[in-house]
C-alpha cells in the first residue's frame, strides 16, 4: 500500500513540475514570471525571458526525475528545499500574488505534503523489508 501511495504522490509531484515548467514558462511564458526576473534590474527583457524559459526546462527535467525515478528520498528533500526558496522569493519580489486564489503558498505546501507523504511511505516501506528478512 505504501508503495502505491509514493508512486502517486510521485506521479502528482512530477506532473505538477512539468505543467508549471511547460505552461507558464516554455509555452506562454507569462509576463509575471518574466517580470519577476526582470525585478532585480540586473536583467533585460529578453535575457529575463530566457531565464524563464531555462527555468521551465529545469522544472520539466525535476518533475521527469520524479516520474521516472521512484524511490529517491534526496529528490523529495530537493523538492522540499526548491519550493520553499521559491515561495520565500516570491513573497519577497511579488507579495500581491499571495492573495491570488490557487497562490504560490496553497501549490508549495501542497507540494510540500506529498514530499512528505513519499518520504514517509519509503520509510515504511524499508522497516518493511527489514522486518521480512
Amino acid at each position: 500500500m505504501s508503495k502505491k501511495i509514493s508512486w502517486i504522490s510521485n506521479i502528482a509531484i512530477g506532473i505538477t513540475w512539468i505543467y508549471q515548467g511547460l505552461i507558464p514558462k516554455i509555452i506562454f511564458t507569462h509576463p509575471q514570471e518574466v517580470a519577476m526576473v526582470e525585478h532585480n534590474g540586473y536583467f533585460t527583457t529578453e535575457q529575463s525571458i530566457n531565464i524563464v524559459v531555462f527555468a521551465g526546462v529545469l522544472e520539466c527535467f525535476f518533475g521527469l526525475l520524479f516520474i521516472i525515478t521512484q524511490k529517491y528520498n534526496f529528490l523529495h528533500f530537493l523538492n522540499i528545499l526548491a519550493l520553499s526558496v521559491l515561495l520565500v522569493s516570491a513573497f519577497l519580489i511579488e507579495n500581491s500574488l499571495f492573495i491570488f486564489p490557487f497562490n504560490p503558498p496553497t501549490l508549495s505546501i501542497t507540494m510540500v505534503a506529498l514530499s512528505l507523504i513519499s518520504l514517509e511511505c519509503n520509510k515504511m516501506e524499508r522497516c518493511n523489508e527489514k522486518s521480512s528478512l
